[in-house]
């Protein structure tokens, strides 16, 4: 003996799932959004007019990013606070250069986020690595050629470069545009 179809069960398990997305999300925004006042990196994530408690200290905000990253590791912006923080704090886990990668991978067209991923992969090694570099390489080329309100982004992340950030820098520059390169000439101390 069957017993009655429920004409609703379809409909209310939908709602469930419903509600449980949206209920992940919020907390997601949430983690979010205290990791960046973590590292007070307003240009990653602006979240005018919200509080969500403030993320103080690294061991609070690697598990939170962890766990953004469990639910949405899609998110460019959470892998590329993981890059800052581990060239901030020189942690071996997560890895700058992975870490950097997976934001770029994830969030190749999001330029918000180009004047961060500028600054922290070429202030230590990170462009030693070449599928990085690549990266990096295509994020300048592309600034310089189109995106001339992120030559500051470009110029600030020059100030604070390591001798081969420079120099990647330098010769990106050189092959896209060379007078924008005699203006990095005039920032070298």
């Amino acid at each position: 003996m069957d017993f009655p179809a429920d004409q609703n069960r379809a409909a209310s398990a939908d709602q469930r799932w419903k509600r449980r997305s949206l209920l992940a999300w919020g907390w997601l925004e949430g983690i979010c959004g205290r990791l960046c006042s973590l590292h007070r990196r307003d240009a990653i994530v602006s979240r005018s007019g919200r509080d969500f408690g403030a993320i103080e200290t690294l061991n609070e905000a690697l598990p939170a990013a962890q766990r953004a990253l469990v639910f949405a590791p899609f998110q460019g912006e959470v892998w590329l606070l993981l890059a800052a923080m581990a060239e901030d704090y020189e942690l071996q886990a997560p890895n700058t250069i992975d870490a950097l990668t997976m934001s770029y991978y994830t969030a190749p067209y999001n330029l918000a986020l180009a004047a961060l991923r500028l600054s922290v992969a070429t202030r230590g090694n990170a462009v030693r690595d070449p599928g990085l570099r690549q990266l990096v390489e295509q994020d300048l080329q592309t600034i310089l050629a189109s995106k001339p309100n992120l030559r500051p982004a470009v110029l600030a992340a020059y100030a604070t470069a390591s001798a081969e950030g420079k120099h990647l820098i330098e010769s990106v520059a050189q092959q896209a545009d060379p007078s924008f390169q005699m203006q990095l000439q005039k920032k070298t101390p």
